[in-house]
């Protein structure tokens, strides 16, 4: 375009020597006010089509409004630049129209020079001096820009803020947007590939179930978390925020989702999140969330939706035991107890990651694979029987206690501990088993370490590590799992490869009996199993 400039208020407005500001048409002047015209949708990087970029704006009253002389503002890396819309339209009442770069069928005022930043930038809408709308993308609200995506507004009010790219397709080059066109809710892309409408979380719907913060070795992308659907609604899991933060000092780690896919949870359905892809068993994970390491100790958890204006649930954990689990369930009496799993077979840590959490409190699995209570033993229902704590040579695991039930009761021995205390040194062994240890009445019961079977001890219970004082008995006792006192004795001092034993009768068969040294022995016995001298599982001779 060639122009002559004669007086200088005919090139204010009758003329323009750039195409960012073409002939503005006589006709109406616009006069919509905030809200009335939003930015409902925009191209910033199109293929092909001759790189036709637009904007979509959409009338939210029942009337038409005028557009001419309105002023669009569009900024990249620098300032706001403001154009006039460049020819007399009116816009009607509910509709779309598409101001674009260039002609095209979609487009429907031509706005030569119009030109968006594809990394980060704002488009904004003004009427003479009143701000219509504004929307920031790219680096600046975290919407990015994808060659051949249009960016949409999901709902068409002023306060709406929700944006995301545009999927369906308009043209042979395969770009992807509505222009002109009703613009679908902002949703989520499900297993075929279909886009849908959310279906929004529900508040007290969702529950953290289970939760592992503290991996064996690194916690680098091995932790997870677990959480359960306990409505009778089904909903979709997205835009889901974990938010970890530290008690003492106040400081936050996140873990937010990224992802654009729609993930269905029914009633009671379990769900695992986690930072990383992880093996767990036959478990897999569900979403992979991006973010930094939680806290192993004195934590608050808090799971909400992105902005955190709903808050699903929170939890608060402390003393973090490596390699496993937190566990959350709720019992019979609508009461939710968290505590640490003892699920030993789901995943290479102690958890149950993707199946039903065990209940709280004293549990064990019995040989149906069934949750039951721990009958737990009481004072003189489990009793120190015989003692082999000096074995011949080297005692590398070697070491062993035979407990007896002199009860009419069968008992499990889950989360007993024996120890024994020598002076002031105290050395303390849990039986620790998800699976339940149970102890028959009248029956004999081997607590060994790891190498006794070298000396051909039937081990009921092995533990690694286990390592008695060889140089004095010292003081035994057993405690259960309520750190009640279930048994103690005073043994005699031990012989190299000889048990120490006591003789109990049916009628002696008491607390005091064997806390007494002298009804104690050195064993005289041999058996063709054992390689020392005592009788480990069998009942012992007199002394």
């Amino acid at each position: 375009m060639i122009c002559r400039v004669l007086i200088p208020v005919l090139f204010v407005f009758l003329c323009a020597c750039s195409l960012d500001n073409p002939p503005l048409e006589e006709g109406p002047v616009c006069s919509f006010a905030q809200g009335e015209i939003l930015i409902s949708e925009i191209m910033p990087a199109p293929l092909g089509l001759e790189g036709v970029e637009w904007i979509e704006l959409y009338n939210t009253t029942d009337r038409d409004l005028e557009l001419n002389r309105a002023m669009l503002g569009i900024q990249g890396s620098g300032a706001v630049r403001w154009t006039p819309v460049s020819q007399y339209f009116s816009l009607p009442a509910k509709s779309y129209a598409v101001i674009g770069s260039a002609k095209q069928y979609f487009v429907d005022v031509e706005h030569p020079g119009l030109s968006l930043s594809n990394s980060a930038g704002s488009v904004s809408l003004k009427c003479k001096s009143e701000l219509s709308d504004f929307f920031p993308y790219g680096k600046l609200n975290q919407l990015p820009v994808e060659e051949g995506y249009s960016l949409v507004r999901s709902g068409l009010e002023h306060t709406n803020r929700s944006w995301c790219k545009g999927f369906l397709s308009y043209d042979d080059a395969n770009n992807h947007g509505s222009p002109g066109k009703v613009n679908i809710a902002c949703g989520c892309v499900d297993e075929t590939g279909m886009r849908r409408a959310i279906v929004a979380t529900p508040l007290n719907a969702l529950r953290i179930n289970e939760i592992f913060p503290n991996p064996d070795g690194s916690d680098t992308g091995k932790e997870w978390i677990e959480i359960k659907n306990i409505s009778e609604q089904r909903f979709d899991l997205h835009g889901v925020k974990i938010t970890s933060i530290n008690v003492a000092t106040g400081k936050q780690r996140v873990w937010q989702t990224s992802e654009n896919s729609c993930f269905s949870m029914g009633p009671g359905d379990l769900v695992l999140l986690s930072n990383a892809p992880l093996t767990l068993g036959t478990s897999t994970i569900n979403f992979i969330l991006e973010g930094e390491n939680l806290y192993n100790d004195a934590s608050q958890l808090v799971l909400s939706n992105a902005d955190k204006s709903l808050v699903y649930d929170q939890v608060s954990y402390n003393n973090s035991r490596s390699g496993v689990s937190f566990n959350r369930r709720q019992e019979k009496n609508g009461q939710d107890d968290f505590c640490f799993s003892k699920s030993e077979s789901v995943f290479e840590g102690i958890g149950s990651p993707g199946v039903e959490n065990e209940p709280c409190g004293l549990v064990c699995l019995n040989e149906g694979s069934e949750w039951m209570p721990i009958l737990t033993p009481l004072t003189g229902q489990v009793l120190l029987n015989e003692i082999y704590s000096n074995p011949e040579g080297t005692d590398n695991g070697r070491d062993w206690v035979e407990l007896w039930n002199p009860s009419a009761q069968g008992v499990h021995l889950n989360g007993l501990w024996v120890s024994q205390k020598k002076d002031e040194s105290v050395r303390r062994y849990e039986l620790q088993s998800s699976k339940c240890l149970y102890f028959p009445a009248g029956s004999y019961f081997v607590v060994a370490g790891e190498n006794a079977v070298l000396d051909n001890v039937r081990v009921d219970v092995m533990i690694t590590g286990l390592d008695f004082y060889s140089s004095a008995a010292g003081i035994f006792s057993v405690e259960n799992a309520n750190a009640e006192a279930v048994d103690m004795a005073e043994p005699k001092n031990p012989a190299s490869g000889v048990s120490a034993q006591v003789s109990f009768t049916t009628s002696t068969a008491d607390v005091e009996f064997n806390n007494n040294n002298n009804n104690w022995c050195l064993s005289g016995e041999t058996t063709k199993e054992f390689l020392g001298r005592g009788s480990p599982g069998e009942p012992n001779t007199m002394c």
